[in-house]
């Protein structure tokens, strides 16, 4: 839990921008998002915080327009499955 919370506090040292070492400590933090808790809430509230930081419209969109190009298709794939919660049926 410890470190899943050190991570976190590093995504919370770029709260508008994506520097070059962020999505490498997105992608370590989404392999713990099915740990139990409190490891996966705090997965969760990371992501949650990330997506309104970064993406949330409309003072952060041309921000996240830039961002994003930072991010592989397969991390961006990463951050839209952590914002979901898994279904029953997946």
């Amino acid at each position: 839990h410890g470190g899943v919370l050190g991570l976190a506090a590093l995504v919370a040292l770029a709260p508008y921008d994506v520097p070059s070492w962020l999505p490498e400590v997105l992608e370590r933090l989404a392999r713990h998002a099915q740990q139990p808790q409190p490891i996966k809430a705090a997965v969760s509230r990371v992501f949650a915080d990330f997506k309104r930081t970064h993406q949330a419209p409309p003072t952060n969109a041309d921000n996240w327009a830039a961002s994003r190009k930072r991010l592989t298709p397969e991390q961006l794939e990463m951050l839209a499955d952590a914002e979901q919660p898994p279904h029953w049926y997946a």
